[in-house]
C-alpha cells in the first residue's frame, strides 16, 4: 500500500490527521509531520525521511502539504529527487479522508496523486441557503 505523510507548517498535520480519524477510523500507514520555524533545512528533511521510511512498504509515499512553495513542499520537492514519493499541496481534510480508500483501490502512486488532488479541488464549494433568502447576521 502507498504510504501518506500529511507535512504541514505547525500543527496543522497533526489536526488533519487526528480529525480524519474521527471520521474514518484506523489510518495504517499514514502519519503527520509538523514542522516548526525553528527547524532548519537539514531537521525538516530527516523529519520527513523518517516519516517516510515509517510509512512506505515498497509502493512509495504520498506526500500531503499545506502551501505551495513553503517549507513542508520544499522539503518534499526535494525528497521527489532522491525517493519514489509524490507530492501534493493545498492539503485539506477532505483530501485525508479520501486517500484511504484510494490507496486502498491499489493505484499506481502517480494515479493516487492526481486524483486526490482532483478530489480536494472539487470538495471546495460556495454553499447556497437552500431556503433562497439571505440572513442577516447581527445589526444593521
Amino acid at each position: 500500500m502507498i504510504g501518506g505523510v500529511i507535512v504541514t507548517h505547525g500543527f496543522l498535520a497533526d489536526a488533519l490527521l487526528e480529525s480524519a480519524r474521527l471520521i474514518v477510523g484506523d489510518t495504517p500507514q499514514l502519519v503527520a509531520v509538523g514542522l516548526d520555524a525553528s527547524d532548519g533545512p537539514e531537521v525538516c528533511t530527516r523529519k520527513l525521511d523518517e516519516a517516510i521510511d515509517e510509512v512506505d512498504d515498497g509502493d512509495g509515499a504520498l506526500i500531503l502539504t499545506d502551501l505551495p512553495g513553503g517549507t513542508p513542499c520544499n522539503v518534499g520537492i526535494h525528497c521527489m529527487a532522491r525517493r519514489p514519493v509524490k507530492v501534493v499541496t493545498g492539503v485539506n481534510l477532505s483530501m485525508v479522508v479520501k486517500l484511504g480508500a484510494l490507496r486502498a483501490a491499489g493505484l499506481p502512486l502517480e494515479e493516487v496523486a492526481r486524483r486526490i488532488a482532483d478530489y480536494g479541488v472539487r470538495s471546495i464549494r460556495v454553499l447556497e441557503n437552500p431556503s433562497g433568502t439571505a440572513r442577516s447576521h447581527g445589526a444593521s
